[in-house]
């Protein structure tokens, strides 16, 4: 319980009604209230400190009639801006995004990867670019990158940039800049982008599947990315078949299944073969019948309506077929990119560790 801290109880409560501004604005200072239960003369304080700050402003009134209207209230577009950075293909997915989430630039890149400084100096530089290409106060900045963002903030598996391995690539960039700075694994980014646009309103539990130059997945349980305890959870690249008597070793290079995966995807041309195809409906069992998905989303080489009928075809042989998810394709490409910036607002508006809310 938290009692005693009447500062920080003050600092969760203006960010959980910041957030709901964020999310829900234009709204009154009665609905804050009966969303956040947290009395009217709180939400006056805390709504009357933000619009004073510069970070809600008021957007019109609600209702009509002769009496006295409540005001409206919502996020300020030019409170502040955030830069958003994603690895694609060897380059950077560069973006100046503002606080509501709204794109006002986007650039694509180049980064010079041959080595670990050579690779920051490369970001320091699109940092810097986009900064004074600003007109607002940078809050925060976001990267995605091709790697596992383990609980230290350390990047495992990083075989793009090879150099950024085992770096705390957050802190670094925070402390050269002084404002925040979020780093996520990019198929985790992506998971994130679609649900928040295409499922969150439709589904709770979802596994994103992506298979192409690289392998991963990202797993989402009651709403949220679930990581676990090492930001292990979805690399669906080490699954191995029970016969397997692990000879060799499989821990490097992305798992087993990866590796079978590879030899598929090495192959010129748009044609699947139906071992590919087998291979990646018997990892969709495993996630089925540990997770119980309501949907897997799918994105990669060889995904049509055609194969996604024969991997259910395959899956009818393993999962009831009450308890077969929906499959299906994902074909935009700014989800990634979505995802980042919902990570980084949600990070900017959410003090995350808490979760108790007191009136005070």
């Amino acid at each position: 319980m938290l009692t005693g801290q009447p500062k920080l109880l003050k600092e969760v409560n203006r960010n959980i009604v910041k957030k709901m501004i964020f999310e829900y604005g234009p709204i009154t200072k009665p609905e804050l209230s009966k969303r956040s239960n947290l009395s009217l003369p709180t939400i006056n304080k805390i709504v009357d400190g933000l619009e004073q700050d510069g970070i809600v402003r008021q957007d019109g009134t609600a209702g009509s009639g002769s009496g006295k209207k409540a005001k409206l209230y919502t996020a300020n577009e030019n409170a502040g801006n955030i830069i958003i950075l994603y690895y694609l293909e060897e380059k950077f997915k560069a973006s100046l995004v503002n606080v509501i989430g709204t794109k006002i630039y986007e650039e694509l890149a180049e980064i010079r990867n041959e080595s670990r400084d050579s690779a920051l100096e490369s970001v320091y530089e699109i940092i810097d670019r986009l900064t004074e290409l600003s007109e607002a106060e940078i809050k925060a900045i976001g990267l995605g990158v091709p790697g596992v963002v383990k609980r230290d903030k350390r990047i495992a598996n990083i075989s793009s940039i090879p150099g950024w391995t085992d770096l705390n690539l957050e802190d670094m960039i925070s402390e050269r800049y002084h404002i925040p700075v979020f780093v996520e694994n990019d198929v985790k980014l992506t998971t994130v982008g679609y649900y928040h646009t295409y499922l969150e309103d439709k589904c709770r539990d979802m596994v994103y599947l992506y298979i192409g130059k690289g392998i991963g997945s990202g797993v989402i349980i009651n709403g949220t990315l679930h990581k676990g305890f090492t930001s292990f959870a979805g690399e669906f690249g080490y699954l191995a078949p029970f016969y397997d008597k692990a000879q060799e070793d499989h821990t490097k290079g992305g798992g087993w299944l990866e590796e079978k995966l590879k030899q598929f995807l090495s192959v010129k041309g748009n044609k699947i073969s139906e071992d590919y195809i087998h291979y990646i409906a018997v990892s969709m069992v495993n996630f089925i019948t540990v997770l119980n998905p309501e949907i897997i989303v799918v994105q990669g080489k060889g995904f049509d309506e055609n194969t996604i009928e024969q991997m259910r075809g395959d899956l009818e042989r393993y999962i009831p077929k009450e308890s077969l998810p929906k499959i299906v394709i994902n074909d935009d490409e700014e989800c990634a990119v979505k995802g980042l910036i919902n990570f980084c607002l949600e990070n900017l508006t959410t003090i995350r560790p808490l979760v108790l809310v007191k009136d005070i």
